[in-house]
């Protein structure tokens, strides 16, 4: 199901990323807004706040 619609996109600094996952109904794009991003040192790895 789709519907048409407008997204505001946020006032804060920061940049567009896409994540594309595969599904049932073949590849879907998804678009994050990235904001910051928070360091986790145990696992050596970023992790995106949105």
């Amino acid at each position: 199901m789709f519907k048409d619609f407008l997204v505001s996109t946020p006032d804060e600094k920061g940049k567009i990323t896409t994540q594309t996952r595969k599904t049932q109904a073949g590849k879907t794009v998804y678009i994050l807004y990235e904001i910051g991003r928070t360091y986790n040192p145990a696992k050596n790895t970023m992790f995106l706040t949105e």
